[in-house]
């Protein structure tokens, strides 16, 4: 799975492509939902999994993440929908083409874990770090994220969320690893965004007409 800046970097990516939501509170929001149940500490596997829609294999997850849009045809509101639904793909995309080789690599290059934390969780959070300073940030989603007024979505409850959201907007950066990234850069992240970008297009192209 990706953190926390990948998947608000991915779903702002998103919005270049599809300028819908590209002002839109709960569109962030949706973006780092299904996150929220470790706010408290890290959740066990089956409430992360709820979260997630998680399965054994990539492609049962594929298929739970299709079965969820096909359920919700009208949403009360569809941009948190969008952003839940961006959220899920990032991080199929992610163990799909990325996490494997940048685990592997991550530990090579700095083997001890901190805090508790493999290598390439490190690394994700040194990358995390750095785009915090960057006006894709600063300047566009964060006083949008900022806006959000939470509410549930598969389960998760608006109090849970809206912490969460505080966290990545006041607490997050302090926690995270002051060094640069070792290996990720942005050429990847973008990399991940595009085929996110495209996978999503599939993804409406196989649901029925719907009111979102």
């Amino acid at each position: 799975m990706a953190s926390c800046m990948i998947h608000l970097y991915t779903g702002w990516r998103y919005t270049q492509a599809n300028p819908r939501w590209l002002d839109s509170p709960s569109f962030y929001l949706g973006c780092i939902a299904p996150d929220s149940v470790n706010t408290d500490g890290f959740a066990d596997k089956s409430t992360r999994w709820r979260a997630h829609l998680r399965a054994e294999t990539l492609d049962q997850w594929e298929q739970n993440v299709a079965a969820f849009a096909l359920a919700h045809p009208a949403p009360e509101d569809p941009a948190l929908l969008d952003g839940y639904l961006i959220h899920l793909l990032t991080d199929i995309l992610w163990d799909r083409f990325f996490h494997d080789a940048i685990w592997s690599r991550a530990k090579q290059l700095d083997p001890v874990p901190r805090h508790g934390f493999a290598p390439g969780w490190t690394e994700c959070f040194r990358w995390d770090r750095q785009q915090m300073q960057a006006p894709w940030w600063k300047q566009s989603v964060r006083p949008v994220l900022a806006q959000a007024h939470p509410t549930s979505i598969n389960g998760i409850s608006p109090a849970l969320l809206g912490k969460y959201q505080q966290f990545v907007l006041q607490e997050y950066e302090a926690t995270l690893p002051a060094e640069q990234p070792l290996l990720l850069s942005m050429d990847t992240i973008a990399d991940l965004a595009d085929r996110l970008i495209e996978e999503k297009r599939r993804l409406d192209t196989e649901m029925p007409p719907i009111n979102r």
